[in-house]
């Protein structure tokens, strides 16, 4: 699995986007300022100097119930080349964050992404370690409550994806990834205990990955209008270095409509393993992004499907409602995909926009999920 799509990267990697979508460079503040207007503030100082590198060093602070409180601060290198205003920029960039939460959860990582032959090409690496204590109630969409087990997750992982455009705003990318996980802290009598009778607690991960990505969002912080596919396929194994053999698929599908001032976003999203699935690459139904209102990983199994919606209205000034619902669940396999107890969700959100030159918003949720509940605080849209 990708770091950025655990339960730790999406509350950390989100800043890496976000520093290189907005933080404005000195030459743009001594170029192009508003008439009349001061210049804006900008996160780094360097000598006034023409350069095609820029800096930034940014405050990290997050909430979400699977982490708490979130602390921590990063540093990115940027390329600052000059960019059609009318496409998402796609900078070379290199980012390193370390973060802390109130529940002893520590994670370093780092990420960078270059660009060559006229962004024709694309190489993007990260590697992470960290110690992210966790919860497991075991695998099926019946679990009961009573059933929590604890548990404490030790990662280290690095991985490299090499990807060629194909087609406009159409990237087709191979990659390799290796690490080591350990699972501490385990109960003897517990859902986790019951889990690694089955399958490894700790050992090497090796994967080879094959990742397609389509991506005509006239912004990747905020969307207005486009759409947004992934597909993906990771192979875990001996031919790449791993101790177990098993599978990944992804595929995430996002649509963003304009409509007046408003707009309309929908996500369907879905997750496959298969194979001899370690406990944290098994699909997890919830989170501060997917499904908000449960706890990412309330719900486990080897299929996970998930739809939802929400529209960012705007009030007043900076300020936006975004009404959002969702529903999904887990299942043993897409042969058992049934629609008789799927799991909704269903909230309202607050937007401010913290910047002029750009939709960067502060988002504030509250979700109502079945007999659960999920407060989140966080930057960027969950999707």
């Amino acid at each position: 699995m990708w770091i950025a799509d655990t339960v730790a990267g999406r509350a950390l990697l989100p800043w890496l986007a976000i520093a290189v979508g907005v933080v404005p460079s000195a030459r743009a503040q001594e170029t192009a300022p508003a008439a009349g207007a001061p210049a804006p503030e900008v996160a780094s100082t360097k000598a006034e100097v023409a350069s095609p590198w820029d800096w930034a060093v940014l405050p990290v602070a997050f909430y979400a119930p699977e982490t708490s409180v979130g602390l921590g601060a990063g540093g990115i290198l940027f390329g600052d080349a000059p960019a059609d205003p009318d496409r998402p920029r796609r900078d070379d960039n290199l980012a390193l964050f370390l973060t802390a939460t109130f529940r002893k959860q520590f994670i370093v990582a780092t990420r960078g992404e270059r660009y060559l032959a006229g962004q024709r090409y694309k190489i993007a690496a990260e590697g992470a370690a960290m110690r992210f204590p966790n919860q497991f109630w075991g695998i099926g969409n019946q679990t009961p409550e009573a059933a929590k087990d604890t548990y404490t997750r030790l990662l280290a992982e690095a991985r490299v994806l090499f990807s060629v455009q194909a087609l406009p705003d159409v990237f087709v990318g191979v990659g390799l990834g290796f690490g080591f996980f350990q699972l501490d802290d385990v109960a003897p009598d517990g859902a986790v205990a019951a889990y690694l009778e089955q399958q490894p607690g700790r050992g090497r991960l090796g994967a080879g990955s094959i990742v397609l990505q389509r991506d005509t969002r006239d912004d990747t912080l905020a969307a207005h209008r486009g759409a947004y596919t992934e597909l993906s396929a990771l192979f875990y194994g001996p031919y790449f270095g791993g101790q177990r053999r098993f599978a990944t698929y992804h595929w995430d599908q996002r649509q963003f409509l304009r409509m007046g001032r408003s707009v309309l976003s929908t996500q369907v999203f879905a997750a496959l393993v298969t194979g001899d699935v370690p406990l944290d690459e098994v699909p997890a139904l919830g989170g501060s992004s997917r499904l908000r209102g449960y706890f990412e990983g309330r719900y486990r199994d080897r299929f996970y499907v998930m739809a939802q919606t929400e529209c960012r209205i705007p009030i007043f000034w900076r300020l936006a409602a975004v009404p959002f619902f969702g529903v999904g669940d887990v299942f043993p396999s897409p042969t058992d995909l049934t629609f008789d107890d799927l799991k909704p969700a269903a909230g309202l959100g607050l937007r401010l926009n913290l910047k002029s030159e750009r939709e960067l918003n502060l988002r504030v949720d509250m979700a109502l999920g079945r007999d659960s509940s999920g407060f989140y605080v966080n930057l960027g849209e969950a999707f």
